[in-house]
């Protein structure tokens, strides 16, 4: 801000990485953790996530990764925090994941502090969602504000 530039940097991982998201709590402030859609061949093969306090060139700071699997590609990830959350990464990962052998889509919930991105849940969808689709994460209150 106070030069006018920008200069372009490798954060810390030389993994080819898309699409951050963070805990929307924390939105306009310095956070610790970032989660990026894992790029594949034409669409996204995983997730990772980022702990940015690890500083250093090129130090690698990837401390959780899920990777989708053979035929498996997924959409930007969504974070939703977890109720009376404690800490920045408390929470979860929710991501569409299309499974182009079998023509379906399931939505997969992981466990955001894990370092392996633990799956709790993966929900089959009664339809196929086309790669690419891009959405949000809003609660029942939040639609209930919405204006008709």
């Amino acid at each position: 801000m106070r030069t006018g530039s920008v200069e372009p940097t490798t954060l810390c991982s030389e993994l080819e990485l898309e699409v951050r998201v963070n805990n929307p709590k924390y939105m306009g402030r310095r956070t610790r953790y970032a989660y990026y859609a894992l790029s594949g061949s034409l669409f996204f093969k995983g997730v990772v996530k980022l702990d940015l306090m690890l500083e250093g060139p090129r130090e690698e700071c990837v401390v959780g990764k899920r990777e989708f699997g053979e035929g498996k590609y997924g959409g930007e990830p969504c974070f939703v925090g977890a109720r009376g959350a404690n800490s920045e990464d408390h929470g979860y990962l929710l991501c569409l994941v299309g499974n182009e052998n079998g023509g379906f889509s399931e939505l997969w919930v992981m466990d955001a502090r894990s370092p392996s991105l633990d799956i709790i849940a993966i929900v089959e969808l009664p339809v196929h969602v086309p790669m690419g689709f891009h959405g949000c994460f809003v609660s029942e209150a939040q639609l209930a504000q919405q204006k008709p």
